[in-house]
């Protein structure tokens, strides 16, 4: 279950109240409560990682950090930053190779996190290599490519993991025939 627990509540609660207080005097402290759920994420995620790595079937929880960390993924297009997420509504007008395959790309994220076949794994890796190409196209139209690749280091962080995860997968034994 990805239920944070008290102590990450408050920490973020003291890291918005601490952005709202200062975000007159210094415009960057919007990102704070931001960079304190980032850390808090890949803690949580480095503690677990022994028992992610030696798994026997697709993680659930991989699965949906990456689909989470590829929504988030910011892309600097046009006047401003916008989330990977607002391109698979408002994208398919400008960008519609990259919408597809944002979209094609949850959607294998999200039937492997399900299905417990060795289908899982074939199609966690689609939609892992899915997802990079639907980033780097979006990234492709960014205004400042650096930019985006900074922001979206924990979009490329967790798909490092989860590929890990994906290659250092046992198959399970199959039963004897006779």
């Amino acid at each position: 279950m990805l239920r944070p627990s008290r102590v990450e509540i408050v920490v973020l609660l003291v890291l918005f109240g601490i952005a709202a207080l200062l975000q007159g005097h210094f415009p960057f402290v919007g990102g704070l409560p931001v960079a304190g759920a980032l850390v808090l994420g890949v803690l949580r995620l480095w503690k677990r990682l022994p028992a992610l790595v030696n798994a026997e079937r697709v993680s659930t929880t991989t699965s949906l950090w990456l689909s989470a960390w590829f929504l988030l993924a910011l892309v600097p297009a046009g006047h401003g930053v916008l989330p990977v997420a607002v391109f698979l509504f408002a994208g398919w007008e400008r960008f519609p190779e990259g919408t597809l395959l944002a979209w094609l790309a949850l959607a294998c994220l999200g039937a492997s996190a399900v299905l417990r076949a060795r289908l899982a794994t074939t199609l966690s890796w689609i939609g892992s290599v899915l997802a990079l190409a639907a980033w780097g196209l979006l990234e492709a139209h960014a205004d400042d490519v650096l930019a985006g690749v900074v922001a979206s280091l924990p979009f490329l962080g967790c798909l490092v993991l989860h590929a890990i995860h994906l290659a250092r997968l046992r198959p399970a034994p199959r039963p004897a025939e006779g």
